[in-house]
């Protein structure tokens, strides 16, 4: 038996909810690159990676606490 591990993907929507950040955003920054993913071939819909979402939330975390020190 073969284990294959799956990619941890994010609607546009639950990616913006996680970030604070609008839908319209999320696609920006995917275009941009700034966030990855995959669109489904199936569906073609935007999956972005949690990894990258939780990433930029730390980025951005510690970003507004060094505006505020």
């Amino acid at each position: 038996m073969v284990l294959v591990k799956m990619k941890q993907g994010l609607t546009t929507g639950e990616a913006a909810k996680i970030l604070g950040i609008s839908v319209p955003t999320v696609i920006k920054y995917f275009g941009k690159e700034i966030l990855t993913g995959w669109k489904n071939p199936i569906t073609r819909r935007m999956e972005i990676d949690l990894e990258s979402v939780e990433t930029l939330k730390a980025i951005r975390r510690k970003r507004t606490v060094t505006k505020k020190s």
